[in-house]
């Protein structure tokens, strides 16, 4: 795992933590606390990921399917940066809807 993937990984499971505390979870089982925290970075991950293949240019799609079977995750990273515009941007509103269906959810 390269720097910035660990960066990325880290900033995320830094956004889940916070949300959990948020909730009014931090008091938690640290058992419970730690699954909430992996079933929340999978849930988060799956959205984002799902966002990124929509916005990717469909002349684009073949190209990345390759990258997704072969590439490391830094080689993945790097093309979703160069191929999908206004990743960024993409990556946070995922993260703030996130954020709002989870901190409403009953």
């Amino acid at each position: 795992m390269t720097k910035k993937k660990k960066d990325s990984s880290n900033s995320l499971e830094d956004f889940i933590i916070n949300l959990l505390k948020d909730k009014g979870l931090a008091g938690e089982d640290k058992m419970v606390f730690e699954q909430l925290k992996s079933d929340l970075m999978g849930d988060l991950e799956e959205r984002i990921n799902a966002a990124i293949l929509a916005a990717m240019p469909e002349e684009r799609l073949a190209s990345f399917e390759k990258i997704l079977d072969t590439g490391s995750a830094a080689e993945i990273q790097k093309f979703c940066m160069e191929n999908v515009p206004n990743l960024s941007e993409i990556t946070a509103l995922e993260m703030l809807n996130f954020r709002k269906t989870y901190l409403t959810a009953i």
